[in-house]
């Protein structure tokens, strides 16, 4: 059984017995800390808005349905959310900008397609499959150089690991009001393919709450120029 299809099991057995978590707006200490990300630019990242806006009425109101330009793929999260007066003097920003910047150096833009929706613990996912194994040498390399700069990925030290890439279309922010149409709308919607898209940046965001959900102040950004 692969990482997905384990992951699709247990999402569906947990959501079942009532077992889900819920985001809150960024706060000292907890998650949407300082992170790199991946973008999908159009028109994919809008056939992703649609189908989250379809599915969010069984999922009831005020949950977090990300806007299409929020949908994203977090590669790291680099430490939990914290206030940042001056990210330009920020030690931990440099190392992070450095180990990027390396990274970004060797690799060339990467073709990703989204494909295939789960409802899970904490909301409604895309999975994202890089051809030509682009999104595997991308960890590799992003890996080792974060190594080298010495920086560690926060939520692995927490217990979280990432054994695939997604886009989180949907966060759950309390009780879900139709949560047996909504594990059935995303059964249906399975192997859904959204289409395919030529990655060219990573970038450096800090997160902060706008308009009903969080937005990313954008530190840096890095072409892939390898």
């Amino acid at each position: 059984m692969t990482a997905i299809a384990r992951f699709r099991a247990a999402a569906r057995r947990a959501v079942a017995a009532g077992d889900i978590t819920t985001d809150r707006i960024p706060r000292p200490g907890g998650r949407w800390g300082i992170s790199a990300i991946l973008r999908p630019g159009e028109p994919l990242r809008s056939r992703l808005h649609e189908s989250a806006t379809a599915a969010a009425r069984f999922a009831g109101a005020g949950h977090w349905v990300h806007h299409p330009e929020t949908l994203h793929v977090t590669l790291r999260a680099f430490e939990p959310h914290r206030r940042l007066p001056d990210p330009a003097a920020d030690p931990a920003v440099a190392r992070y900008r450095a180990a990027l910047a390396a990274a970004c150096r060797v690799l060339p833009p990467m073709a990703v397609t989204a494909s295939g929706m789960t409802v899970h613990r904490g909301g409604l996912l895309a999975f994202v499959h890089g051809r030509a194994n682009g999104l595997a040498r991308l960890d590799v390399t992003l890996t080792t150089e974060l190594g080298r700069h010495g920086v560690t990925d926060w939520q692995v030290e927490v217990g979280f690991r990432r054994n695939f890439h997604h886009i989180n279309v949907i966060h759950f922010t309390g009780p879900v009001s139709e949560m047996d149409r909504l594990t059935d709308w995303s059964d249906r919607h399975a192997d859904l393919d959204f289409g395919t898209d030529v990655l060219h940046t990573v970038e450096l965001v800090a997160w902060r709450f706008e308009s009903g959900q969080p937005a990313a102040d954008v530190l840096d950004r890095f072409r892939f120029t390898g």
